[in-house]
Order: structure tokens, then sequence, then C-alpha cells
């Protein structure tokens, strides 16, 4: 029978583990900004390490209790130990941060009497692209999110695709993500190391896709409508990030075939991405399904520069109404936008690179998105008699 202690306060985050990733910095931002509003914040990944624990562990306030996931069928010890974290930590809201970690945060929540909320961040998933346990997975998720009290979507999207696919909360709202200015802004003396590390000449134009290697990613599409623009002298093509080591292999297969030579930079993901995206002049989002609120193109719009992307999730509503937004999946008018930006003058782009901070500072703070989530965490504990804050 779930516990019903009336001093219950705060909340714990539950995700999978602590990796480089768009939903990694976004709960770092959210519980730094949640935790300067009073809030007793809590993360427990499954899993110990990950390349952004130590950002997590430097966090002033922030408890940081790692689930200790051994191997995939370490379960009964596993969940043991993980209801025993949360009970110690007496919050009001136990809040999963992805499949997975949802379902756990409702265990956790019926058994220590908190109140459930989950976090969803992907729309239009295609489940058939990938391992047969993430359909199942999502179906589960269907069926139990009818005893949750709150699923927060950082994209409507990502609402409207949970809802068709018959997730029923008792409330389902959409907080977009926050993107910490002070962070990401252009550093043109990192953007000119972070070339010379690669070996890249400061008057080139580079052009980076930055983004894991996943069949939701648009990879093979991107490479596609790169083909007419391989003669330009002075352009340098980077696709950063980690993944599936077999549909790389696949994607290098196409480049030799396509092109007959290696012509783009595959470079791992990054903690330096700030470097990263000060030394690009041009980045692209080629994703054909699966976006909610995608990351990179608002971090990269607020280190200025110029995106161009395709329109899954709420890629639209990141870019603006002057952004470049294609059919995911449309080779042709996505290698045209290509060709219009680098077209483009320095001048031209870096006009276009300030207007697009200026967008996102404007309308995607971190504190618009602390203070949204709280109000909603509160109104969903006080349904259950509870109080995230003192």
């Amino acid at each position: 029978m779930a516990e019903r202690k009336t001093d219950q306060r705060g909340v714990v985050f539950v995700i999978r583990k602590l990796e480089i990733g768009g939903a990694e910095q976004q709960l770092l931002t959210l519980v730094k900004e949640l935790i300067k509003l009073g809030v007793r914040c809590t993360v427990v990944p499954m899993y110990s390490g990950g390349e952004k624990w130590n950002e997590f562990a430097a966090v002033e306030g922030l408890t940081l209790i790692s689930g200790e996931k051994g191997a995939r069928w370490d379960v009964v010890k596993f969940l043991a130990r993980f209801v025993g974290i949360v009970r110690a930590q007496r919050p009001a809201v136990v809040h999963g941060y992805m499949s997975g970690a949802n379902e756990l945060a409702s265990l956790a929540a019926a058994i220590t009497g908190a109140t459930p909320v989950w976090g969803v961040r992907v729309s239009n998933l295609d489940p058939s692209r990938y391992v047969w346990t993430v359909g199942v997975v999502f179906k589960v998720g269907a069926f139990l999110s009818r005893g949750v009290q709150l699923v927060i979507a950082n994209s409507r999207t990502g609402k409207d695709f949970h809802t068709a696919s018959g997730y029923r909360p008792s409330s389902f709202a959409v907080v977009p993500n926050g993107i910490n200015g002070a962070r990401f802004q252009r550093d043109e003396v990192a953007g000119r190391t972070w070339r010379e590390k690669q070996g890249i000449a400061p008057d080139a134009r580079v052009l980076m896709l930055p983004a894991r290697l996943d069949p939701m990613k648009g990879h093979a599409v991107f490479l596609e409508a790169m083909k007419p623009h391989f003669d330009r002298p002075d352009l340098v093509v980077v696709c950063m990030g980690d993944g599936d080591e077999a549909l790389k292999r696949s994607l290098i297969e196409q480049e030799l075939k396509t092109f007959g030579r290696n012509v783009i930079r595959w470079l791992p993901a990054t903690r330096e991405v700030v470097s990263a995206y000060s030394a690009a002049d041009i980045v692209v989002s080629a994703s054909i399904f699966g976006e909610g609120f995608p990351n990179v193109i608002a971090e990269s719009m607020c280190c200025r520069c110029y995106c161009i992307a395709t329109d899954v999730g709420d890629a639209s509503l990141v870019l603006g109404p002057d952004g470049a937004c294609i059919a995911p999946g449309d080779v042709q008018q996505l290698s045209l936008e290509i060709g219009k930006a680098l077209s483009m003058t320095s001048e031209q782009l870096a006009a276009r690179g300030v207007q697009s901070r200026e967008y996102i500072t404007s309308n995607f703070s971190p504190e618009r998105l602390a203070r949204t989530t709280l109000d909603l965490l509160e109104k969903a504990a006080s349904a259950r008699g509870q109080k995230v804050t003192p």
C-alpha cells in the first residue's frame, strides 16, 4: 500500500544515464533553475557514470544518487535499491525523464505515496527502426499512463503524437525546453581553437550536422542533399555524434560510393559543444522523425549559427518565422536551402546569427522552463494533497 507522508517535499528525477544528449542537458538546466526557486531536487540515474555525471555532481544543492543498475537483467536487486533511494528522499513528486525511467517513476510513486509525473521528449516515433523492445515499452507506457497525474511533453507535436498513440494521463502539458544563453553564446577564440585542433583552416566554410548516429537523424538524407556542393574548395562538412556504429559504417560506405573518397569529417560527440558551434557557420538538422524540441537547433542558434532544419517535432517553432524549415526527407529542398546558405557572405550569415540568438533568448529561457514546470508540478501534487516547495 502506498505510503502517505504529509511532510513529503521536493522532486526526484529519474533518468536512464547521464550521457551527452539533449534530454540530459535539459534536465541539468531544469534542476539548476528549480534549486534557485527553492525546490529540493534529487537526480537518480539508473546507471552510474556517463559523460555528464560530473556536471550534475557539481551542481550546488543537488542530490545525485546512482541506482547502480548492473547488466540488463539486474532487475530485482536494482528495483529494491531504487525504491529505497526514492523512499529515503521523501519526495512529493517522482518525475521520470523518458521511456523506461517514466515507468520506474510510477512504480516508486505508487510505493512511496508520491505524485507520478512523466516526461516525454519524442514525436512520431517509428519503433520498426529499432529493436523490438522499443515498441513494447512504448505500448506499455500508453497503458500505464492512465495512472499518471501529469505528463509533460517538450513539444506540441510530441503531445499530439502520444495522445494519438493512447497516452491518457490525468493532465498533459507542453513545456518547451530552456536554452541557457549565458552558456550558449558564440566564443570566437574557442571556435578558432576548435578548428585548429581539427586541422580546419580559419577561412573555411564549416557546415555541421551535430546529431547522434540514429535512424531518426536523417544522415543518409543529408549525404544525398550534399552531393551538389562538394565542389566548393573552402567547404568543410562535419558530422558530430556518437551512437550506432553499424549505422556509421553504412554511412561511410554510402559516402565512399557516392563521392569516391572521404568528404566528411566524422567526429565523436563532445562536451565542448559551444566551441564546436562557435567554429561552425551553418548547422543542419536533417531528422526524418522522432524529434520533440530539437535542442541542436536552439543551442546553435543561440551561438549565432545559421540553421537549416526539417519540419520534425517543433522545429518550425524553434527556428522562428524566418527560419529555413523544410519537409523531412525532401533531399531536393534540403539541398536547395544548403546551397542558399553557402552562397551567403560571412557578413550575411553573421547578421542572421544575431537575429537567431535574440529570438531564442527571448522565447526559450531557463527561467521560463523552471517556473512553468514548477507551477505544473505544484498543481499535480496539490491534487493529491501534497506540496513540492515548503
